[in-house]
Formats: structure tokens, C-alpha cells, sequence
């Protein structure tokens, strides 16, 4: 079965829209405790894994430079999250604070069949 690369692209889209909306409103509770904070980045940071994948599979299709761009577009957007969280969590916890990085099984897996690197998408 073919994949509808423009419908999967609009998924992520609203998917990383959808995301941002509920993380900034978590982000912004003045109750918010760094053990919270830390969990947002970890569930931020496996968000920006799974995309990545997803862009792992966009860069071995023929796909157009356009669609390679907006997927470029998408994972900035994923950064700025990830780095809003890092801050929230070092604004409560202390600028020397350090967070492990979320352990996820499946990432994990992904990782050790070599499924985790990908080559960036051609951007010319």
C-alpha cells in the first residue's frame, strides 16, 4: 500500500500543532514543578524522535524539494518546543540542572537495527 505523503504530512502538521498548543499551556501553570517540567521535555523530546523517523522515511521517497522544505519547516517548529521546555525546566530548576534524556523502548529498537539515522532530505 502506497503512503499519501501530503496527508501524512498534514497529520504531522496538525499533530505538532495540537502538541505546542497543550505544552505551552502546561508550560505557562504557575504550579508547574521542575519533576513536571522534566517530564514536558522528555515527552517533547520523544515527539522530535518519532518526527524525526517519520522524516527518516520522507527522505527515501522521491518526494518534491517543496514537500523536504515544509518537513524542514515542521522540525524547527519541533526544536523551538523542545528548547521552550528545556528553559521552563531550567527557569525552576536551576540553570546547572541536568535531565536524562526519556528511554524509549521503541526508539531504542529503531536505534539498534539502524533504523534511527537518517540522512537529511536533498533541500536543492
Amino acid at each position: 500500500m502506497a503512503i499519501d505523503w501530503v496527508a501524512a504530512l498534514r497529520v504531522q502538521d496538525d499533530l505538532a500543532k495540537n502538541v505546542a498548543k497543550e505544552i505551552r499551556k502546561a508550560l505557562d501553570r504557575p504550579d508547574l514543578t521542575p519533576d513536571q517540567a522534566k517530564r514536558i521535555c522528555d515527552l517533547v523530546d520523544l515527539g522530535l524522535e518519532r518526527f524525526e523517523r517519520f522524516i527518516a522515511s520522507a527522505a527515501e521517497q522521491n518526494l518534491s524539494p517543496s514537500y523536504y522544505a515544509a518537513l524542514h519547516i515542521l522540525t524547527d517548529k519541533w526544536h523551538a518546543l523542545a528548547l521552550e521546555a528545556s528553559s521552563r525546566f531550567e527557569s525552576l530548576a536551576g540553570s546547572g540542572a541536568q535531565r536524562e534524556v526519556v528511554d524509549d523502548p521503541a526508539i531504542s529498537a529503531v536505534e539498534q537495527s539502524g533504523g534511527g539515522e537518517h540522512a537529511s532530505p536533498d533541500e536543492s
